[in-house]
C-alpha cells in the first residue's frame, strides 16, 4: 500500500490519549460516524447501514456502507445530495477506519468549510510517478486531535498507478489503538 509511510508518519504523530465522544463536534466525527463506536451503536443510530463485509477476519471487518450525509449535520451535508459510498473498517468490533473516495475542490487545502468544521490541517507537498511513467504533485493533509485523525491525498496513488488519471482524492478517518 503506498500510503504506508504517510500513515505510519501521522500515526507517530498521534499521542496515545483516549479521544472523547461525548458530542459529535468532539473529535472528527463523520455525520455522526464517531472512530471507536461499535457495530451495534452504529446500526441503531443509522438504520440504513448494512455491512457488505469483504469477510477478511473475524478480528477485522471491512464493510462497504452507502450513508445519505444530508440528513445529519456536518461538512459533507453540502457535496451532494444521496448517499456516499463508504468503507469501514472495524478492529475487534471498534471502528478505526472511515475510507471515502474521489472527492475534490471541498477539500483542497484553501477550503474554508472543512477547515472550519476540523481545523487547520499540517500539508505536505510531494511529486509522486505513476506505473506509466507520469508524474504530479500531489498535497496531502493531516488533522490529528488525541489518537484520531484525517488524512486527505489529493491524489489517490493506487488510483492514479491503476488507472493513469489523477482525478481521485481520497480522505481517511483513522483511529489510533
Amino acid at each position: 500500500m503506498k500510503y504506508g509511510v504517510t500513515i505510519a508518519i501521522a500515526c507517530s504523530a498521534l499521542c496515545f490519549c483516549v479521544p472523547s465522544y461525548a458530542e459529535d463536534v468532539a473529535g472528527f466525527s463523520y455525520h455522526g460516524l464517531k472512530l471507536g463506536m461499535n457495530e451495534k451503536q452504529l446500526a441503531e443510530s443509522f438504520p440504513e447501514f448494512k455491512c457488505d463485509s469483504d469477510q477478511s477476519s473475524s478480528e477485522l471487518r471491512r464493510c462497504s456502507a452507502k450513508f445519505d450525509t444530508s440528513k445529519r449535520p456536518g461538512v459533507f451535508e453540502q457535496l451532494r445530495g444521496g448517499g456516499i459510498n463508504t468503507l469501514l473498517t472495524f478492529h475487534n468490533d471498534k471502528l478505526v477506519n472511515i475510507s471515502i473516495p474521489v472527492f475534490g475542490e471541498l477539500f483542497e487545502p484553501g477550503s474554508l468549510l472543512f477547515v472550519q468544521h476540523y481545523g487547520k490541517p499540517q500539508m505536505t507537498r510531494k511529486l509522486i510517478k505513476n506505473n506509466h511513467g507520469n508524474e504530479k504533485e500531489n498535497t496531502t493533509l493531516l488533522w490529528a486531535q488525541g489518537a484520531e485523525s484525517i488524512l486527505y491525498w489529493k491524489i489517490d496513488e493506487d488510483r492514479f498507478n491503476k488507472d493513469n488519471i489523477g482525478n481521485y482524492s481520497r480522505i481517511l478517518f483513522l483511529l489510533k489503538e
